[in-house]
């Protein structure tokens, strides 16, 4: 497969960046600047500096798009999903999964950047679902830096409790789903759990 991953550059994108490399994929990560570039071909993918077209010049024959930037700008300064999401549609990928968080609820105590971030965030990952595309929300527990178990739980958000779970074991996930169509246009929940992850992941239907 061709795998483009967006915000692969830290995180849970770098570990997927390795995982697909490691599985025979061809990947492309799309950086924000040169100074992310050494890190990710260390993982032995191939990082492109994503300039005011590096979206659309990558994209063309890849097999799934993968965002893993939060609520990251595009180069337009709408959310960066969004931008993603319809790059991926014009050049006909329709494999595209999202990587989030547990469905954010603002706390009393939050400052009004945080409230005006989680609004952002949800209101982009609503549009996107919007789009003709195969896609998949991933919302995961708090990812910690945890080696990876190989069991999770995956499934509808609200029966996946929003605990902690290994980065590592959410990049599996990821890995899996773009494998194939399992959760398509579903918003799924990923936690730490006993199930191992294929089979998991299979088990969206």
């Amino acid at each position: 497969m061709r795998v483009v991953i967006a915000g692969g550059h830290g995180g849970a994108g770098l570990e997927l960046a390795g995982r697909l490399v490691d599985r025979g994929d061809s990947v492309v990560v799309l950086v924000p600047e040169d100074r992310f570039t050494e890190r990710v071909r260390a993982t032995g993918a191939h990082a492109a500096v994503l300039g005011p077209r590096g979206l659309l010049e990558s994209l063309p024959g890849a097999d799934a798009l993968v965002f893993t930037g939060g609520t990251t700008r595009g180069p337009s300064e709408r959310p960066g999903s969004v931008v993603y999401a319809e790059g991926a549609a014009a050049v006909g990928v329709r494999r595209y999964v999202v990587l989030s968080t547990a469905v954010p609820v603002a706390r009393p105590d939050d400052t009004p950047e945080r409230i005006a971030y989680l609004r952002a965030r949800a209101e982009s990952e609503a549009e996107l679902t919007r789009h003709d595309l195969d896609w998949t929300v991933v919302r995961a527990g708090r990812m910690t830096d945890a080696p990876a178990t190989g069991l999770v739980t995956v499934g509808d958000v609200a029966d996946v409790r929003a605990g902690e779970v290994p980065r590592a074991d959410v990049a599996e996930v990821l890995a899996e789903l773009v494998r194939g169509g399992w959760g398509a246009r579903r918003e799924v929940g990923v936690g730490a759990g006993s199930v191992p992850v294929a089979a998991a992941v299979r088990a969206l239907g």
